[in-house]
């Protein structure tokens, strides 16, 4: 449960995203040469240029270079993956048919298999943002969980044969949702001790979850189905204009999100699931995956080893770029990479010259992680570590920048690579 000062600060985040909406986003989808021909079922990023995707056949593909260009890893193994995460850039795990599990510690230039316990299929993979011990995974009729980095795994709760769990979300090193067939969403936080049972309207087969944070996340199904949570536990339907089946869904804040499904079906929001505008898409394979940057920057991956990249905007941060007097300009620069190279390793903001800011960071799954009074861009600026000076991992981060006495507020993200 979270505290009341949690909640609001939270609650706060979120008024402060609606009140900076974007437009709907603009993709320029490019069809990238994957180097198979498999069906591509799950991708994980850990920053904006480095990933991986899973498929059938024992496939791994990972990139460098934002999706342009894909290696194909040697997995040692022939039965079809279906889920894969990272915690970090070498850090790794997938799941398959069978029960394999796989795991790496090189970033995938070597995978070891390691022993489920179980022979049932399994399709989804999360580890804790916190602690790359804490992993749970999910499958038919099972529920898995490891708290030493999956050298060992347990079997948790108790599902009937019929029930087959597609998806599961770790949030932190306690709690966890996943979803699967006839509506079965269930919710966790004591580490799976004890699993609750939350009642969807509709008894459809739900095949992802992806949760912002504790309180707000989405799942989406057969049919066009798509449920939205604001308060960690009370789903509600919003209206796809499609019964094509959603397979997967992926944010970059609470308002703005995009959903892939069956036959080049591709749905984005960006008032929080109010509206679901329907994107064409150069395809009309099943799209099984998406991870959405920003609003132009997104990788979907599909039936037939298809990935398709829409690039974007190259981020940049540099001091030496001419300043925009525009306020709203004040995250123009949207990237961090503290190496101590001497370029961009500090977050450099478009200020001026305001001595009493508030600037606060929060992670994805909206804890604040960070907070700086009187940001200034040179003594006072953020260099990538957390309120104790630890560095933080690689990934998208948000924050909320204020000017007190002249009533101004900024919601903007920024994305941190080592």
């Amino acid at each position: 449960m979270f505290l009341l000062n949690e909640f609001l600060m939270r609650t706060f985040v979120f008024f402060c995203l609606l009140l900076t909406c974007r437009s709907y986003a603009q993709f320029s989808w490019h069809l990238q040469n994957s180097g198979v021909t498999v069906h591509l079922n799950s991708t994980c990023f850990t920053s904006k240029t480095v990933g991986w995707v899973a498929g059938d056949q024992g496939a791994i593909l990972h990139t460098t270079d934002a999706g342009m260009n894909w290696i194909l890893q040697n997995s040692n193994e022939i039965n079809d993956l279906n889920g894969i995460t990272f915690f970090d850039n070498t850090t790794g795990w997938c799941v398959g048919d069978n029960g394999v599990i796989l795991k790496t510690h090189d970033g995938g230039t070597s995978w070891q298999a390691l022993s489920s316990g179980v022979t049932n299929n399994l399709y989804s993979i999360s580890c804790s943002y916190l602690d790359p011990n804490i992993l749970w995974a999910c499958g038919d009729a099972t529920i898995l969980f490891s708290s030493d980095g999956g050298s060992s795994w347990t079997q948790q709760f108790n599902l009937p044969n019929s029930v087959v769990l597609y998806s599961i979300e770790a949030l932190n090193s306690n709690e966890a949702w996943t979803v699967g067939e006839q509506g079965v969403a269930l919710h966790t936080v004591d580490s799976g001790v004890n699993w609750v049972i939350h009642t969807t309207l509709f008894a459809d087969d739900y095949f992802d979850v992806n949760m912002f944070n504790g309180s707000y996340g989405w799942m989406v199904g057969d049919n066009g189905k798509i449920n939205n949570t604001v308060d960690g536990g009370t789903w509600l339907p919003q209206t796809s204009n499609t019964t094509e089946h959603m397979h997967a869904i992926s944010f970059y804040d609470t308002l703005n999100a995009v959903i892939v499904g069956h036959n080049g079906t591709l749905l984005q929001t960006s008032d929080g699931g109010f509206n679901w505008n329907i994107q064409s898409f150069p395809s009309p394979e099943n799209l099984n995956d998406v991870i959405f940057f920003d609003d132009s920057t997104a990788v979907v991956v599909a039936d037939n080893g298809k990935i398709y990249r829409s690039p974007g905007n190259v981020p940049q941060n540099s001091p030496d770029t001419t300043a925009i007097d525009d306020r709203n300009q004040i995250g123009d620069y949207n990237l961090i990479t503290p190496n101590g190279d001497g370029r961009n390793d500090l977050l450099y903001l478009n200020l001026k010259n305001e001595p009493e800011n508030i600037f606060i960071l929060y992670n994805r799954l909206g804890v604040e992680v960070h907070r700086i009074i009187n940001y200034d861009n040179n003594l006072v600026v953020w260099d990538g570590t957390d309120k104790n000076g630890r560095p933080l991992c690689s990934s998208t981060y948000f924050y909320v920048f204020k000017i007190p006495e002249i009533g101004f507020v900024k919601s903007d993200w920024v994305e941190l690579i080592r």
